[in-house]
């Protein structure tokens, strides 16, 4: 069976590898072993724990061209959990057509509801 292996076990060097967390790994704890490992890392952040950072205005962000698309994404920095960290903020446009069409659907679902509770 494949397990996975610990970082010690890879024998690579630090600059070799950058370590990406899921929200579910996001810890203060997580965070801290990693700051003191000095291993790079990427991790994301969950808007509800950062509200200041949705009202950044769009008309603020860059647009980049990553591939074949172009992406909106703002540079800033803020304190985690005690530590400056350097942030992108990117805006997902299929995220937002996911959410714009599930907004939708809703809507659509508590009209029909409506209507038929009137009729009934």
């Amino acid at each position: 069976m494949n397990r996975p292996l610990p970082l010690t076990e890879l024998q690579l060097a630090v600059e070799e590898f950058t370590v990406v967390f899921d929200k579910g790994s996001n810890t203060k704890k997580n965070f801290a072993e990693m700051d003191a490992s000095e291993v790079p890392y990427v991790a994301s952040l969950s808007p509800a724990y950062h509200e200041d950072l949705l009202n950044i205005p769009i008309s603020d962000y860059t647009q980049l061209d990553v591939g074949e698309k172009k992406v909106s994404c703002y540079l800033a920095k803020k304190e985690v959990w005690g530590k400056e960290k350097s942030l992108v903020l990117y805006v997902s446009e299929r995220l937002r057509a996911g959410q714009i069409h599930g907004l939708y659907q809703a809507l659509s679902k508590k009209n029909s509801n409506c209507r038929n509770s009137r009729i009934n």
